[in-house]
């Protein structure tokens, strides 16, 4: 794995743990934390790629994206 992939997926750990922890402080269910995680994980790069016109998204072409996320948002939910 590259230097810049492993940038990437760090990125998308860091923003899903934030979006996670942000829900739960607002004392949201830690299903709905997981789903502002995954929101925050994954949203800007899928709207970048909906107005580029990129026919597949990132997260369904390469779904190590979503499973970080989930990941990682599970890790906010137990710490």
């Amino acid at each position: 794995m590259n230097y810049i992939k492993f940038l990437d997926y760090l990125s998308t750990a860091v923003f899903s743990y934030i979006g996670t922890t942000v829900g739960l402080k607002h004392k949201h269910g830690n299903i709905i934390s997981i789903i502002f995680g995954l929101l925050t994980a994954m949203g800007g790069g899928t709207i970048r790629h909906l107005i580029s016109g990129e026919k597949i998204l990132f997260w369904i072409e390469n779904p190590y994206y979503l499973i970080i996320s989930l990941l990682f948002g599970i890790i906010a939910i137990l710490y």
